[in-house]
């Protein structure tokens, strides 16, 4: 399982719950182990989005 999985999945529930801080630093560790091109282009949208 890629390591980018879990803190984004995080990121994302946190998002969801309104936890904008914990969001993005979840994000950002998410994108620090991503090796994806497309899936870091994602998770870049979600942070921006918060």
């Amino acid at each position: 399982m890629p390591g980018h999985r879990l803190p984004a999945a995080r990121a994302e529930l946190a998002a969801r719950a309104g936890l904008a801080d914990l969001a993005r630093s979840s994000y950002d560790e998410a994108l620090v182990v991503c090796s994806n091109a497309a899936e870091q282009r994602h998770l870049e949208r979600r942070r921006a989005d918060l």
